[in-house]
């Protein structure tokens, strides 16, 4: 069912019951492709970089669950960017392709589960 942006299969082995996939699916959609990502550029923009580091980690957590892999090395990239780096310059590129391949996701996993999902911007 699913592309190759995700591994539908990575998230059965972190959940009991293969029917609450789409509620999973629903949950990454809006919290962890949306959300995860302003509010890493949030911390970021108000200097917080330790609290950037953290959500960066978490985000790579949340990404391997749904076996998302793809765009890891970017986001071990931007961690490491954030603890060497306070150039906006050298992060905003980085975090706008991790952003824009979740955008991708997102499309997949909506294409995959037909779900009509309203996300407010």
């Amino acid at each position: 069912m699913a592309g190759t942006l995700y591994d539908i299969q990575e998230l059965k082995k972190h959940i009991q019951d293969d029917s609450e996939v789409p509620h999973h699916i629903a949950n990454f959609i809006v919290n962890i492709a949306e959300e995860s990502c302003n509010d890493l550029l949030g911390s970021y923009l108000k200097k917080e970089n330790e609290l950037s580091r953290a959500k960066a980690e978490k985000l790579k957590m949340s990404l391997s669950m749904f076996g998302v892999h793809a765009i890891e090395k970017d986001i071990d990239k931007l961690h490491a960017l954030l603890k060497d780096s306070d150039s906006f310059q050298t992060i905003l590129p980085v975090m706008n392709r991790i952003k824009s391949h979740l955008r991708m996701v997102k499309k997949q996993m909506l294409k995959d589960f037909k779900m009509v999902i309203t996300l407010v911007n």
